[in-house]
C-alpha cells in the first residue's frame, strides 16, 4: 500500500516550510503533489525546495472542495487498487502516524477516514508577545508558539483508490465506509495579525466565487479572530476533548441569525456549536432554547436570507 497526497495552498509562506519539514522527516507519503492556486509571496518558490518529495505545480484556480477531489483523480494513474490518498493542508500537522489509522480502517473494510481537528487559535496572550515585539516569539514555529485550542470539527481527509465499479467515475467514494477511527489532526488557521488578515482577505475574494462558503471567516477584521485563552484548552503534551469547563459557549451562539456574517466568536460560532453537540462533547438544545432557534431561523428568512444552515 502506498499513501499519496494532494495539497493545495494559496499565501501560506509564514507556515509552509515547517510544514514542509515535518513531511519530510515523517515520511508519512510516498508522493506529494502540491497545487499554488497563484500566491502572491513566496509559496511556491518554498515549495519547490522538496522537489524530493513533492511535484510542484502552479494552477491559478479559486479553491474549492471539488477542486481538491479533481486533483485526486488527475494522478489516478499513479495508484493502485488499495493505495490511499490524502488531503493535506498547509497549517497543520498530524498528531499521530496516519498508517496507523489506515491499517485500522483496512482491518473493518473502510475506505475514508476522518480527523479530529484541534484548531489552534491566536490568543490574547499571543497578541501581548507580538505586540511586544518579542523577537523570539516571531522566530519560532506556530507550531510551538501557539499552546491554546478546541477539538471543535473534523475533516474528511483519507481515501482509498479503488478499481472502476459500476457508474463511479472517480478513483476514490467519497461516500464509502467510513472507519470508525479517527486520526487526530493539530490545525492552526490563525497565527499572526499580518497572516489572519491576509488569510481573511484570500477566503473572502474566494467567497465571491460561489465554489465555498468559508464558514469559519466572519469578519474583515483580524481582531475579532484573537481569542481570549480562558476558552480553550492549554496544550499540555495530551490533546482534550469537549468545552473546557466554565465556558459560557451559549452566549456565543447567535439564535437569531445562521449564517456566517453573524458570528460571535471564532471558537463558538454557530457551526462548531452544532458539531460539538452532535459529536457529543456539549448538551443538545432544551425545548425552550428550540423553539428560540426556530423563531430565530423564520426571522432569518424574513430578512431575506434564504439559505439558513442547519445548524
Amino acid at each position: 500500500m502506498k499513501l499519496y497526497g494532494i495539497w493545495v495552498a494559496q499565501n501560506e509562506a509564514d507556515i509552509l516550510r515547517h510544514t514542509f519539514d515535518f513531511h519530510r522527516r515523517t515520511r508519512h507519503f510516498d508522493r506529494i503533489f502540491f497545487y499554488d492556486l497563484g500566491s502572491e509571496d513566496d509559496t511556491l518558490e518554498i515549495a519547490r525546495e522538496y522537489a524530493d518529495i513533492a511535484d510542484v505545480e502552479r494552477r491559478r484556480t479559486p479553491y474549492s472542495g471539488e477542486l481538491r477531489v479533481a486533483l485526486m483523480d488527475e494522478h489516478r494513474d499513479r495508484y493502485a487498487p488499495g493505495d490511499w490518498v490524502a488531503i493535506i493542508d498547509s497549517d497543520e500537522i498530524y498528531a499521530e502516524d496516519p498508517r496507523a489509522a489506515i491499517r485500522a480502517a483496512e482491518a473493518e473494510r473502510a475506505t475514508r477516514i476522518e480527523t479530529w481537528q484541534a484548531q489552534y487559535y491566536f490568543t490574547d496572550l499571543d497578541l501581548a508577545a507580538w505586540e511586544r515585539g518579542d523577537a523570539a516569539w516571531r522566530a519560532t514555529s506556530a507550531y510551538e508558539r501557539l499552546k491554546h485550542y478546541v477539538v471543535n470539527w473534523s475533516e474528511m481527509r483519507f481515501y482509498k483508490a479503488l478499481a472502476p465499479a459500476g457508474g463511479r467515475t472517480s478513483v476514490v467514494d467519497l461516500d464509502g465506509k467510513l472507519a470508525s477511527r479517527k486520526l487526530l489532526n493539530r490545525h492552526f488557521p490563525y497565527r499572526s495579525p499580518e497572516q489572519i488578515g491576509e488569510k481573511v482577505r484570500v477566503r473572502l475574494a474566494n467567497r465571491k466565487t460561489g465554489l465555498n462558503t468559508q464558514y469559519q471567516i466572519f469578519s474583515e477584521d483580524w481582531r475579532r479572530y484573537v481569542v481570549d485563552h480562558r476558552l480553550l484548552h492549554r496544550d499540555d503534551g495530551v490533546i482534550r476533548f469537549g468545552v473546557p469547563e466554565g465556558v459560557d459557549w451559549k452566549s456565543f451562539y447567535n439564535f437569531w441569525a445562521n449564517d456566517a456574517a453573524s458570528w460571535k466568536n471564532p471558537v463558538y460560532n454557530n457551526w462548531y456549536i452544532y458539531w460539538l453537540m452532535v459529536h457529543g462533547f456539549l448538551p443538545r438544545w432544551s425545548p425552550p432554547e428550540m423553539a428560540l432557534k426556530a423563531v430565530g431561523k423564520a426571522v432569518q428568512r424574513i430578512r431575506g436570507r434564504h439559505q439558513v444552515a442547519r445548524a
